[in-house]
């Protein structure tokens, strides 16, 4: 609910791609809390996070063609640095979704587990520094 507030103060200065990626990291964040407490909501709430994240990035290429925009090297070190977080978090973002599936249904979870948490660690630090690091394309290069 937080997120959600915090998203729609900011409606007014950002773009509606930026508000969504910000419903986007306040799911993820909020799910992320949940791990220990309800693991079936912490699932539903990463999987959105995640699902609705991935939608994005394939909207952004469709309608910006944003990889040959990330490729062009015509952005700024901090938009850059955006793009390559966000991109590592993405990729992440796979493996992560893969074994989060192998617990859901029990799967060796001695040994999923430990990985699965590794790599959520970092998807969310990836997306943590992406999400800030995104305000910067609002900057004048």
């Amino acid at each position: 609910m937080v997120g959600v507030l915090i998203s729609l103060a900011l409606f007014h200065w950002i773009t509606g791609f930026m508000f969504v990626a910000s419903l986007n990291f306040f799911i993820l964040w909020a799910g992320f809390f949940q791990r220990h407490e309800n693991k079936n909501l912490h699932a539903r709430m990463m999987a959105t996070g995640i699902l609705s994240d991935l939608s994005l990035v394939l909207i952004l290429e469709f309608q910006r063609d944003a990889v040959a925009t990330a490729l062009a090297h015509q952005l700024s070190a901090l938009n850059q640095a955006h793009i390559y977080c966000s991109t590592v978090a993405t990729l992440l973002y796979l493996p992560l979704i893969y074994f989060g599936l192998k617990l859901l249904r029990g799967q060796d979870r001695a040994k999923i587990l430990p990985l699965h948490r590794k790599l959520g660690y970092l998807a969310l630090t990836f997306r943590t520094l992406g999400y800030f690091l995104m305000f910067s394309m609002l900057l004048k290069k």
